[in-house]
């Protein structure tokens, strides 16, 4: 961290650099990117949600009839992202309900 405020970039990939903490640590790591780095834009791949409260902007990606689909929301927890009214999960898979569907 210390180096990414002595020399900043104007922009940050990370892909799923929060794989192997818990989710205060995850917490932290969104809150310092949203007050430590404010002049620098991060993409950041995450399943998880201490992530995704820090986030500006959200992007959902999903596999649907064959063709990735992106679409920005507004939702900030993973529960609300995964249980959209689509009655799809993360994968773009139908997911079985209780209810047979007619």
């Amino acid at each position: 961290m210390s180096l990414l405020q002595f020399k900043p970039a104007p922009m940050y990939i990370l892909d799923e650099i929060d794989a192997a903490l818990d989710l205060s640590h995850t917490q932290h790591i969104g809150q310092l990117f949203r007050t430590r780095f404010k002049g620098s834009q991060f993409i950041v791949v995450s399943l998880k949600e201490g992530l995704f409260t820090n986030a500006n902007v959200l992007f959902r990606t999903r596999f649907r009839d064959g063709t990735s689909v992106v679409e920005r929301t507004a939702q900030r927890s993973t529960s609300a992202l995964y249980d959209s009214n689509t009655n799809e999960d993360h994968t773009g898979r139908r997911r079985a309900t209780g209810n047979a569907a007619t």
